[in-house]
């Protein structure tokens, strides 16, 4: 559904995503999402990669802002799962990269691996946020990247501009 906000929760304990928003899933579009100081953690139950607190995959104009991302059940520090991590924005299929979702703003959020560690904190498949596509260049502005692996995943055809992001303790003790 079109224009929802999730504001203020503690979301936590999913089998694998904690909010997974998809376009063209049984007719849902999920463009224009907001999800907004919420406390998100204790995801990927079923210990497997590619899960994340958040998965946007090809929606378009969404602000992610002051969300704190941490602690997923099964991370990268506690198993053998590179791809488990905070957010990750979808980008088109095959060879059309302009079929993606993109232009979200991804504002002012704290990401901390924890105990279990993220392999990526913030994920950009192929083709997302890609010049030309309906969305356009992804914001990524002012967010905290602590104890990670990869602190930016940016796959090849994906447009980001990252501006005054603080990051620290990039690879595991």
């Amino acid at each position: 559904i079109s224009g929802v906000t999730v504001k203020g929760f503690i979301l936590k304990t999913a089998w694998a995503h904690i909010i997974d928003a998809q376009e063209n899933v049984a007719g849902g579009v999920c463009d224009n999402l907001v999800i907004q100081d919420n406390d998100i953690s204790d995801w990927n139950y079923a210990n497997t990669t590619f899960r994340y607190g958040l998965r946007l995959s090809k929606c378009k104009d969404g602000t992610v802002s002051g969300n704190y991302f941490h602690d997923p059940k099964n991370g990268s520090k506690n198993s053998s799962l590179p791809s488990v991590g905070g957010v990750s924005v979808g980008g088109g299929t095959g060879i059309n990269l302009t079929t993606g979702g993109g232009g979200h703003s991804i504002l002012k959020n704290t990401f901390r691996g924890g105990t279990s560690g993220f392999g990526e904190a913030l994920n950009f498949d192929v083709g997302a946020c890609a010049i030309g596509s309906d969305g356009g260049i992804c914001t990524v502005e002012r967010n905290l990247f602590d104890d990670v692996f990869r602190a930016l995943d940016i796959e090849i055809g994906s447009a980001v501009r990252a501006t005054y992001n603080w990051i620290e303790d990039v690879a595991f003790n």
